[in-house]
């Protein structure tokens, strides 16, 4: 996201440019050229930071949503195994809302639906062996999970 409270600072500078450019038709001294060439140096890279920023905001937006969320879905599992499952359900809770594609969110979902023994983990859980991003550790525990839902026939294509 664009910082807006800088922008009024980089119209001054691009004002300032301008007004450098206007003198220089007149002729310009030595010491004019010098500033004129460094307004130039610290207008031209901040326009074209500007630029990209705005052409690549988007996926510069949803990676650093990807990345919070799955930031939090270890949260969540961490406060899990310390066994404080009202902490992790809330960041967990917070990383799907950020990001509900996510597989690390999909997996922290998992394991704590699991824990409270919760009848629709196993849609979670195949949710993250869909994703291509499952471990040997979440088969284990996808099929540990629908053995014990008493989903034999599920945990037997796991």
């Amino acid at each position: 996201m664009i910082d807006w409270n800088t922008f009024p600072d980089l119209c001054a500078v691009a004002l300032l440019t301008i007004a450098f450019g206007s003198v220089s038709r007149r002729g310009l001294t030595p010491g004019a050229r010098l500033w004129m060439v460094g307004w130039l140096m610290i207008v031209l890279p901040v326009l074209a930071l500007i630029a990209l920023v705005t052409y690549y905001s988007s996926e510069i937006y949803h990676a650093a949503q990807s990345w919070r969320a799955t930031a939090l879905a270890r949260q969540g599992e961490e406060q899990l195994d310390q066994h404080h499952p009202d902490e992790a359900i809330s960041l967990i809770r917070s990383a799907f809302l950020l990001s509900p594609n996510e597989p690390e969110v999909f997996r922290a979902l998992a394991k704590v639906l699991t824990s409270l023994n919760v009848p629709g983990a196993t849609l979670y859980w195949n949710l993250v062996l869909d994703s291509g991003q499952a471990t040997d550790d979440d088969r284990r525990a996808a099929a540990e999970c629908a053995l014990h839902q008493s989903a034999r026939d599920q945990a037997a294509t796991l």
